[in-house]
């Protein structure tokens, strides 16, 4: 009696490996069906909005953003032109070289994906950025027009704000683009930083507070 359940108990775990064996299998067999390969959903093009001096070059990097969040540095393999390469040149690389007073619209593409990213060829190299207002007061909903000055070696300043890059110290609060602000949804009254950058020259940080309707 002992050796026929023993028996039984073996091919029914006999029979169980076999239905897991085939279940694995058909499993594996289809995984097209099951994992897809996330896709490049965007790219980040860095530093964005550059001042380069004439004569002088700056290495610019390109990101890819891919659907499940994940990051790569494709800068090598991307696909890198300039709209006005007797202005600014740019490697297959991303060297950007400023070779005469103007601006260019450098473009990255990888994957049918494109960014691109205003660059400003100067005669004397940006020192640094002022942002006004220093202190703005708005409510939830409202938009703040920011302006930023750069002063350029030798004491030249230039309105700057169409072409650097704008951030926001906390985009629940406020979120800037281009010198526009716009001020969040709050439930009690907040506050964000907000700072104008050009490469490694950055502004001082000034204060938008943001109030509840």
């Amino acid at each position: 009696m002992d050796r026929i359940k023993r028996n039984r108990r073996q091919r029914g775990a006999f029979a169980m490996s076999c239905a897991l064996l085939v279940f694995v299998t058909a499993f594996t067999g289809c995984g097209s069906s099951f994992f897809v390969n996330p896709t490049v959903s965007s790219m980040k093009v860095t530093p964005s909005g550059l001042f380069v001096q004439s004569g002088h070059s700056q290495q610019m990097t390109a990101t890819a953003i891919y659907s499940d969040g994940k990051t790569q540095n494709i800068t090598g393999a991307a696909n890198w032109t300039s709209s006005n390469s007797k202005v600014a040149n740019v490697t297959s690389s991303g060297m950007v070289s400023g070779l005469i007073t103007g601006s260019a619209t450098i473009t990255v593409s990888y994957q049918s994906i494109t960014a691109s990213t205003m660059v400003t060829v100067s005669a004397a190299p940006l020192i640094s950025i002022e942002v006004s207002p220093a202190t703005a007061t708005v409510k939830s909903g409202q938009t703040l027009r920011y302006t930023a000055t750069g002063t350029f070696r030798g004491g030249s300043t230039q309105n700057v704000t169409g072409t650097i890059t704008w951030t926001s110290s906390d985009t629940s609060v406020a979120t800037v683009a281009g010198g526009l602000a716009t001020a969040k949804s709050v439930s009690a009254t907040s506050q964000a930083q907000i700072y104008a950058s050009s490469g490694s020259v950055v502004s001082e940080p000034v204060t938008l507070v943001v109030y509840p309707q």
